[in-house]
């Protein structure tokens, strides 16, 4: 029941950058960019905690969304350039 408030939020950041994906402005991938950047350090935050903690299960999935969101964060970064 604890991980049912941060999967929602990354449903809706997911669902958000689907949409921004479909119309691209340069706005909008300043904030699609910003949302993921918070997740991907919130995650690397996770991560190191994990590790250090031992729960390396945890680590692991927070090292794959961190990974993820950076990637898409480097999309969009890039967007704003290519339209």
């Amino acid at each position: 029941m604890d991980y049912l408030s941060p999967i929602g939020f990354l449903v809706v950041a997911i669902l958000y950058t689907h949409r921004v994906s479909k119309n691209i402005t340069e706005t909008n991938s300043f904030y699609a960019t910003a949302i993921w950047s918070a997740i991907a350090l919130f995650s690397f935050c996770i991560l190191v905690a994990s590790f250090v903690f031992s729960a390396l299960l945890a680590g692991i999935v927070s090292g794959f969304i961190f990974v993820a969101s950076l990637l898409v964060t480097l999309k969009f970064r890039n967007a704003v350039t290519a339209t």
